[in-house]
């Protein structure tokens, strides 16, 4: 499963609602047979809690990458990922 966009109502700052948000896509995910998930965090992103947030339920910064939000605009991104 590769998250591009997954921001929460209350930006990562209800933990428990937010992570059963994300159990549930996983929950999903794992339904369809995904068995590592990834998400693509902006370096400069808006809500600086996702990075405590992602790493708080299992999600490892494994790199960076340059995320291609579209053809002309390219994003600076840390790579993170959960292996189940």
């Amino acid at each position: 499963m590769h998250i591009i966009a997954f921001t929460t109502e209350t930006n990562y700052k209800d933990i428990h609602a937010d992570t059963r948000l994300l159990k549930a896509a996983e929950n999903l995910a794992r339904e369809l047979r995904s068995t590592v998930f990834c998400v693509p965090l902006s370096k400069n992103h808006p809500y600086p809690a996702a990075f405590n947030f992602f790493e708080g339920n299992g999600y490892q910064k494994v790199g960076t990458i340059q995320w291609l939000a579209n053809s002309n605009e390219k994003i600076d991104c840390y790579f993170y990922s959960k292996s189940v």
